[in-house]
């Protein structure tokens, strides 16, 4: 393959350009041609290959829901909250949750673990309750653009306006 481009190449220069002149070694040529080939398709050990990720919101499975949460922290002032939304698998509305956090940091207002002096370890233990008793759950990370009513809501929590801006999509 790389013989046949490299002669089709050659040819094309000799006959459309003044350069007539081939390489010295052409072998040499298509032998690194070739080199280089193999070194960038084959991906050294301990890396994952890069894979394209569609960041749309995807529907739950027929049958099921999907809670999508998210936590905000406006950088200048501390303010954080959360936010939530149940969708079902017609990806309709079925309930959700805003809630200011007060001042805090963001591995706060994003936190997935609580001990039970945190302000949000009843909201916590009553979500683990509730997923205990679902015969069905999954929880997994998913990008801030496939979260974005979520987002969204957390965002509202200390700021009204932004809520706007973020369900036109002006942010």
């Amino acid at each position: 393959m790389f013989t046949c481009w490299f002669i089709w190449k050659w040819r094309n220069q000799f006959i459309f350009t003044d350069n007539k002149e081939l390489p010295s070694y052409p072998q040499r040529v298509i032998l690194y041609a070739i080199n280089d080939w193999i070194a960038s398709t084959i991906i050294p050990s301990g890396k994952k290959p890069k894979m394209l990720i569609p960041l749309a919101w995807e529907l739950p499975a027929n049958g099921l829901f999907k809670l999508n949460i998210d936590g905000s922290r406006k950088t200048l002032s501390g303010a954080a909250g959360a936010g939530g939304v149940i969708n079902d698998s017609m990806g309709e509305w079925n309930g959700g949750f805003a809630v200011n956090l007060g001042k805090g940091q963001i591995l706060e207002a994003e936190m997935t673990e609580a001990d039970e002096l945190h302000p949000l370890a009843g909201l916590i233990a009553s979500c683990r309750k509730l997923m205990n008793m679902l015969n069905v759950h999954d929880i997994n990370h998913i990008y801030r653009e496939k979260n974005r009513l979520a987002d969204c809501m957390a965002t509202w929590t200390w700021d009204y306006a932004n809520l706007i801006l973020c369900l036109l999509g002006l942010d």
